[in-house]
C-alpha cells in the first residue's frame, strides 16, 4: 500500500494543536521535524552520529507530517483536514504540501531521529537498531515501532511512563488501551504488572506491538489483541493507561469506570488544554473523579479514579 505525505510548516508552538488535527482524521502516523528538538539532543551530545539536511537548524519552522492510505477515502479526508487547519490560531500555518509515499520507504525513513531516551526516573526507551548500556535500576524497553505510532519519546507517552513508575508497583491486572508499538504496555511489565492487556483497533500496530513483546521477552505477561476499545475487557481492572485524544478518553470513561477495582486508576493522556474541562466534565459524569492532572508543554495527563476528588491542581 502506498500512503499520502501530508506536510504542514507552522511557526513553533502550534504543532501540538495541529498533531491532534492529523489524529482525528485518522493519520496512520505523525512525524515531527523540529530543529530545537535536534539542536538540543546536539547540544546535549545525546547523538554521537547525525545527518541533518543543509539548513536544517536554521529554520524558524516546526514541520509536522501525517499520512493516511491511498486509497478512496483519501480525497475526504484531506477536504476534512484543510477545513480543521482553518480552526488553528492566525498566520500559524506557513505552508502545506502533499507527496505520494512508498511504503518500505516510510517505514525507516525517520529512524535517525529516533535514539535511547530516559524518559522517566528508571525507563530507558531504545531503538532495536542503536546500542545502550543500563546502569543499576534502569529499566530497558527494547522497541522498534515499524509502521506503528509510538517511539515513547513524545510529551504524551513520556507523562504516562512517568506516572505508570509510580503506580505500577502493587498492581495486578493493567489495560493499555491504543497500545500503538506498545511502548507502555512493555513498561508497565517491566515495572512489574502482574498481567497486561494491550488492545489496539489498526492491524499494524497489533503486528508491532506483538514484535515488540517478544523482543523484549515479555510474551508471558503482555497479551496483545485487536479491539474496540475496552469493549468485551471485564474487570476488576488495577489500572487502565490510554495515550490516544480527548474525544477517545471521553468515549472511555464510561467503559472504564465499572471495571475500575477499588483503588484502581485511569490513566488519559494526549489531552491538550482546550479540552481539558471536556474531559475532566466526561468522568465526573462516569463516576470518576480526578484525583492528578500533570502537565508537560501544551500536553496534559488526567489520573482519575473512584474514589478521586474533583479539585486536583496541575503538576508540571
Amino acid at each position: 500500500m502506498n500512503w499520502q505525505e501530508m506536510s504542514v510548516s507552522v511557526r513553533p508552538g502550534a504543532e501540538e494543536e495541529l498533531i491532534e488535527l492529523f489524529y482525528r482524521i485518522g493519520a496512520g502516523g505523525v512525524a515531527i521535524e523540529d530543529p530545537r528538538v535536534a539542536a538540543g539532543y546536539i547540544d546535549r551530545r545525546e547523538w554521537d552520529c547525525h545527518e541533518l539536511r543543509a539548513g536544517f537548524l536554521e529554520r524558524k519552522d516546526v514541520v509536522v507530517k501525517g499520512y493516511l492510505p491511498l486509497d478512496e477515502g483519501w480525497p475526504g479526508k484531506w477536504d476534512e483536514f484543510r477545513r480543521l487547519l482553518t480552526g488553528l490560531p492566525p498566520d500559524s500555518v506557513l505552508s502545506t504540501s502533499v507527496t505520494e509515499v512508498v511504503e518500505k520507504d516510510w517505514a525507516h525513513a525517520w529512524k535517525a531521529f529516533f535514539k535511547p531516551q530516559k524518559v522517566g526516573d528508571r525507563v530507558v526507551v531504545c531503538p532495536t537498531w542503536e546500542a545502550y548500556e543500563a546502569v543499576p535500576g534502569e529499566l530497558v524497553v527494547r522497541l522498534d515501532p515499524g509502521m506503528a505510532f509510538g517511539t515513547g519519546t513524545h510529551a504524551t507517552t513520556t507523562l504516562c511512563v512517568r506516572a505508570l513508575e509510580s503506580l505500577v508497583p502493587g498492581r495486578r491486572r493493567v489495560v493499555d488501551v491504543g497500545t500503538g508499538s506498545g511502548v507502555l504496555a512493555l513498561t508497565a511489565a517491566l515495572l512489574g504488572a502482574g498481567e497486561v492487556l494491550a488492545i489496539d483497533n489498526d492491524p499494524v500496530a497489533i503486528a508491532a506491538a506483538r514484535a515488540n513483546v517478544e523482543l523484549n521477552n515479555l510474551g508471558g505477561r503482555v497479551n496483545v489483541t485487536q479491539g474496540d476499545l475496552m469493549q468485551g475487557v471485564s474487570g476488576p481492572v488495577d489500572l487502565v493507561v490510554a495515550n490516544i485524544i480527548a474525544d477517545v478518553v471521553m468515549r472511555l470513561a464510561g467503559q472504564v469506570a465499572p471495571i475500575l477495582a477499588p483503588g484502581g486508576v485511569f490513566l488519559a493522556s494526549g489531552i491538550i488544554a482546550g479540552r481539558l474541562e471536556d474531559v475532566s466534565r466526561s468522568f465526573r459524569g462516569a463516576g470518576l473523579g480526578v484525583r492528578e492532572i500533570r502537565r508537560d508543554g501544551d500536553w496534559f495527563l488526567v489520573a482519575a479514579g473512584p474514589e478521586g476528588k474533583y479539585d486536583a491542581q496541575v503538576q508540571g
